[in-house]
């Protein structure tokens, strides 16, 4: 029987929101993959989608998230609309995945044409390079691209560019395991471990800080919001 579909709320907002830029960042346990796979795949069963999913180092398919967008589509019981190969993940409507890394692809990437929607999936350590390369190539009209990381160093070009100094046109949110109903209790306990006897760790793997910076006031959950330049 096919399960219900339930997006946490945190994260509704890469289906739902208007943006350029879709952006979650936080810690361990959040749902942020899950969550923003199952929203590419009802994007893609909604309209005609183009799909790049990508990250700064894939050496094969087992490095993407092929295997999580297929098993949720046999999860939701979705068999009879996706047609699923080793390499690739196409649909009815002619949404098609794409799965490349960007550091060994690069030359293929800027090559590509006509990509609704790029997710950029533990994008920590994506390099100033690849962003510069890939952000003009995601070029078509309405276009978005997505990003989703478990912040590493302050001064990761990523958690500069997206949390530091959000770009024009972009959704983001902070979503740490605390916004996640579904919480598994495997994880629960290593996170409860980790606030008690280790500080510094649980801040930086679990509430996404940054292992540089850490903060005394307890963290808050917000919901995501807009940057606009001001004319």
């Amino acid at each position: 029987m096919p399960v219900p579909i339930r997006i946490p709320e945190k994260l509704q907002f890469f289906l739902h929101g208007k943006a350029r830029y879709k952006v979650a960042y936080g810690g361990r346990g959040s749902g942020k993959s899950v969550n923003i796979a199952l929203s590419l795949l009802l994007r893609a069963m909604a309209s005609q989608q183009r799909i790049l999913c990508t990250r700064e180092l894939q050496n094969s398919i087992s490095d993407s998230v092929h295997k999580l967008l297929r098993d949720l589509i046999d999860k939701h019981g979705w068999l009879n609309y996706f047609t699923v190969t080793n390499n690739t993940i196409k649909n009815y409507l002619g949404s098609e995945f794409i799965f490349k890394g960007l550091r060994n692809n690069i030359s293929e990437i800027k090559s590509l044409e006509g990509i609704d929607i790029c997710w950029v999936e533990e994008a920590a350590k994506v390099s100033s390079d690849s962003w510069n390369i890939l952000v003009p190539t995601i070029r078509k009209e309405h276009s978005e691209i997505w990003v989703s990381f478990n912040p590493d160093e302050i001064d990761d070009e990523t958690y500069k560019r997206f949390v530091v100094s959000k770009p024009y046109d972009c959704l983001t949110a902070r979503v740490n395991y605390c916004d996640n109903p579904f919480f598994p209790d495997v994880l629960k306990h290593e996170m409860e471990w980790d606030k008690q006897y280790n500080v510094p760790k649980y801040e930086n793997v679990w509430l996404g800080k940054p292992k540089t910076r850490f903060c005394n006031p307890p963290y808050k959950c917000f919901a995501p919001r807009k940057v606009f330049l001001r004319g």
